[in-house]
């Protein structure tokens, strides 16, 4: 609807390796580094693209209280990166 991924999880990713280096690779000053990259290359301008028939193998907790970790871990992550990134969040452009 809105034609728009704000968060390209590590796990599925797939990324230009020049556009990482462009940007300096993974920062280390929020909990979801998968989350601001992608709001970064987003705000250089770049897309990203939605392949719907790429596969991923990745480790889930196995118990309660690691899950609960782990969702609070991404959960304050991206209200880490929603704070960075507040610019990107109000500003205005031509739609497509």
């Amino acid at each position: 609807m809105m034609n728009a991924i704000s968060i390209v999880p590590g796990a599925v990713g797939a990324r230009k390796r020049d556009i990482i280096v462009q940007l300096g690779g993974f920062k280390s000053d929020t909990l979801a580094e998968d989350a601001d990259l992608t709001i970064e290359v987003l705000k250089l301008g770049y897309k990203i693209i939605y392949e719907e028939h790429a596969i991923a193998y990745t480790e889930a907790p196995d118990t309660y209280r690691a899950f609960m970790k782990q969702r609070f871990r991404r959960s304050f992550g991206i209200l880490q990166m929603t704070f960075k990134h507040a610019d990107a969040l109000i500003e205005k452009r031509a739609s497509p």
